[in-house]
């Protein structure tokens, strides 16, 4: 039996359990079961990016009697500020850390012209971030958590059903196995609904229902109008918004030439180099590095001790170097000449940042040949005509090659790919894409939209999601079970994913203490970035 097989077996068992606990009559039950089938799904691909099934019985979980919203809530409508219309946005957790929670808070910051609130429907003990806090705060909107002790699935629905009223738009930017905004929602909501396709490259639950699907790149709305059966005039292209206050800053000045040899930078987490096929990093530029004697390549992300990456710094005498983690990014890339993006799989927020920071970009797409496979690769509709993406390693190689042989068009191209940025991704630029994005959804909302038929993966797809599977240190899917799913579900999903006896005990232990420990662990990581990373250079003879 196949790794698809065995994946596509345990997803039907899942949803056949959902299905039986709703004819029984157990909601709650079968709530727990549904969010168990699309996390298996979202982290362990099914071979297709929706499941028909599993969105019909969550919507016979929403037509339950004890799930009609009564006006409970009614009462505590938001408080309307002048003539500003009101926004829901609903995510499943936030965080410190990654762009997920970033991408709404800068949405909040930028959108002057709304009053913002915001909805976490199973937070599950995490800090909120200040930052969200703060951007909501200054909206004059309303934060709530959802999941307090007591409440399962079902009852943080119904709750979520009844908050919605008053508001003018509901912004979907949950997690893709999260049930909670479908069940409270049901067949329609009398509010213009936004879902906001974060994770364009899983499978993900909501494929039905919502007015409008914003997509933030080309290839994401590839997959969603022909892989997850969306109305092409239900999808939409709003790009991530990025923060005004680095744009407006002067850009780093890049070291000047003298004894000092080029530097090149690529950030991304440790997986995303895992080779495939005949994708490998440190193989299609150690070409690189034959061609340019004075380029030395530093990796943010994986570590030296690894034994592919000690390899490859041995064997370039140290001009291609892993240094781990990192904090201190904006430093960094201000001590470097350009920036490589990560292979096989792209890293698009760490090229934003380094475009943002003044440095030169280009990627390498392996697996753009394919619409499916293509958000595996970086795509932004802000730089697809200003030749970072290449799809062919040797038309890769030579436009590096002859740019890092002449400086002033390094620095030319750095200025090309910011400004290119900038016009997209910030201020009134993006405020005005963001107004047809609402625009959008107020004319498409309880409009009959014919839903396309989703269609399957090819075969030869399903093998590069299978790498993807295999790549990645940690079954995605288990942290997100929580309090919420029964013990014998989380059981299940444990022996299914063959966990850890390490990981068993951290998804089986209360939420709350898991969170302790790992907010103590990453303030362990905290280091001085700067000083390795100069370190690194010095080894390298390329420290000014």
């Amino acid at each position: 039996m196949t790794l698809l097989t065995k994946t596509q077996s345990e997803f039907n068992a899942l949803v056949e359990m959902a299905r039986r606990a709703v004819e029984v009559g157990d909601g709650a039950y079968a709530a727990a079961c549904a969010q168990a089938a699309a996390s298996f799904a979202w982290s362990n691909f099914p071979g297709f990016f929706v499941s028909e099934s599993l969105e019909e019985v969550v919507r016979q979980i929403s037509r339950a009697p004890e799930l009609s919203h009564c006006a409970a809530d009614r009462g505590r409508r938001p408080v309307k500020v002048g003539d500003k219309r009101r926004v829901l946005h609903v995510l499943t957790q936030a965080y410190e850390t990654g762009g997920h929670t970033r991408l709404v808070w800068r949405w909040i910051a930028i959108d002057v012209a709304s009053q913002h609130s915001v909805v976490l429907t199973q937070q599950q003990h995490v800090p909120v971030p200040g930052k969200l806090v703060e951007a909501v705060a200054l909206s004059e909107g309303r934060l709530l958590v959802l999941d307090t002790p007591g409440r399962n699935l079902t009852a943080i629905a119904s709750r979520l059903g009844r908050i919605v009223e008053g508001y003018d738009y509901v912004v979907l930017h949950v997690h893709p196995f999260d049930v909670i905004p479908i069940i409270a929602f049901g067949d329609s909501v009398d509010i213009p609904t936004i879902f906001l396709n974060h994770a364009d490259h899983v499978f993900w639950i909501g494929a039905r229902g919502c007015d409008l699907y914003a997509n933030l790149r080309d290839s994401g709305k590839e997959v969603a109008v022909r892989y997850r059966g969306i109305p092409v005039e239900k999808a939409i292209i709003l790009p991530i918004p990025l923060p005004t206050d680095i744009c407006t800053q002067e850009t780093p000045s890049l070291p000047q030439p003298g004894k000092r040899g080029i530097v090149a930078i690529t950030v991304a987490s440790p997986y995303k180099f895992k080779s495939f096929d005949s994708y490998d990093y440190c193989e299609i530029h150690s070409k690189l590095l034959a061609r340019c004697p004075d380029l030395s390549i530093v990796v943010v992300g994986p570590v030296a001790e690894d034994e592919y990456w000690a390899r490859w710094c041995g064997g370039t005498n140290g001009r291609i170097r892993a240094i781990g983690h990192q904090v201190e990014l904006g430093k960094l890339f201000g001590s470097a000449d350009v920036y490589l993006d990560s292979v096989p799989l792209g890293s698009l927020t760490s090229l934003f940042e380094a475009a943002l920071n003044g440095l030169a970009c280009f990627s390498f797409r392996a697996f753009a040949r394919e619409p499916s496979t293509a958000v595996f690769s970086c795509d932004d509709p802000a730089l697809n005509f200003e030749n970072v993406f290449f799809d062919d390693v040797e038309e890769y190689l030579t436009a590096l090659e002859c740019c890092l042989a002449n400086k002033s068009e390094l620095k030319k191209r750095g200025k090309t790919c910011r400004e290119a940025i900038v016009k997209w991704h910030t201020g009134d630029a993006w405020r005005s894409r963001l107004e047809d994005v609402y625009s959008a959804a107020r004319n498409t909302h309880n409009r009959r939209c014919e839903a396309r038929q989703s269609t399957e993966v090819e075969a030869s797809v399903n093998r590069c999601y299978e790498f993807l599977t295999r790549s990645r240190p940690d079954n995605l899917a288990l942290p997100f079970l929580g309090g919420l799913v029964p013990t014998g579900i989380k059981i299940r999903m444990l022996m299914v994913c063959r966990a850890r006896i390490k990981e068993s005990i951290r998804i089986l232990c209360p939420h709350w203490a898991r969170s302790i420990y790992f907010g103590i662990k990453s303030l362990s990581r905290c280091s001085n970035s700067m000083a390795i990373f100069r370190r690194c250079l010095r080894t390298m003879g390329a420290e000014k």
